[in-house]
Parts: C-alpha cells; sequence; structure tokens
C-alpha cells in the first residue's frame, strides 16, 4: 500500500487492481455513466449561470458514487438506471437561456464518443480515497483501483 502510495504521491500511476468485464445492457448503461460524466465535466462550473453549475456538479458526484458503488458490488443497482435516466431528462429540458455556456448540448450526450482507453481518476473529498478506473469501450474491460 505505501508502495503505491509512494507512486500516486510522486506521479507515476498505481496500476488498477481489479478488473469487471461488461457485457450487454450494463456495458450499454457504463458507457452512458462515462458519457454523462464527460458532458457533465466539458465545461468549467464558473462559466454557466448557477443553478446550472449546480446542476452539473450534483450529477458528477452522483455518477462517481454509483460507478463506484457499481465497481466494488460488481454489478449496477436499479437506482443507479433510474438516476442516469432522470437526470438525462432534466439536463433536455432545459431552457436555452439555461444553456447557454455548454459546448454539447443535452440531447448530444448518447452520441459522445468514447476514447479506445478511457483513463478517469476521482477523487472522494470525504474519505480522501482515489479512484483510478481504466476502460476499454470497445471490449467493456474494466479496470478500477483505490488509493489512499
Amino acid at each position: 500500500m505505501i508502495g503505491r502510495l509512494k507512486d500516486f504521491i510522486f506521479g507515476k500511476e498505481p496500476e488498477p487492481a481489479n478488473e469487471l468485464s461488461l457485457t450487454g445492457t450494463e456495458k450499454q448503461l457504463f458507457d452512458r455513466a462515462l458519457q454523462l460524466y464527460v458532458f457533465v465535466h466539458h465545461v468549467r462550473h464558473d462559466e454557466v449561470g448557477e443553478a446550472l453549475a449546480g446542476q452539473l456538479k450534483y450529477s458528477g458526484n452522483v455518477v462517481y458514487s454509483l460507478v463506484r458503488n457499481w465497481l466494488t458490488d460488481g454489478k449496477p443497482s436499479l437506482e443507479y438506471m433510474e438516476f442516469l435516466n432522470e437526470q438525462i431528462n432534466k439536463l433536455r429540458k432545459l431552457g436555452p437561456a439555461q444553456r447557454q455556456g455548454l459546448g454539447i448540448q443535452p440531447e448530444d450526450i448518447a452520441m459522445l464518443e468514447l476514447a479506445k482507453e478511457v483513463k478517469l481518476t476521482f477523487r472522494d473529498d470525504e474519505t480522501k480515497e482515489v479512484l483510478r478506473i481504466t476502460y476499454l469501450p470497445e471490449t467493456g474491460l474494466c479496470r478500477w483501483g483505490m488509493v489512499g
């Protein structure tokens, strides 16, 4: 553990220690979650209106929590699926004034193309843990690990 933390502090990324293989509906939902996360962070939250910034921050935090729980439990929860649909529908209902500052429109979330290798790092403010994810959308292989 100390070696992994030392690598993290000095810039070398530790290799994610766990693997999860996603197929079918689970893979589609995971892709959708990552697309929503990319959408939420494609614009600086201080460059959009206060209400939209709050909604984007909330969406990002909940996607993080749900992805983390999914990875640690090995399967998605019903609340996960409901949340994704609910958040995307809320974003689609935003009026033109509320959408100012968005480079990507909510209707286009499903069209966001994920890279061949998606690397994400989430820092949990409460636990100070860092979740590192390496995801290969083509195969549905997700490697992940916690540091901290």
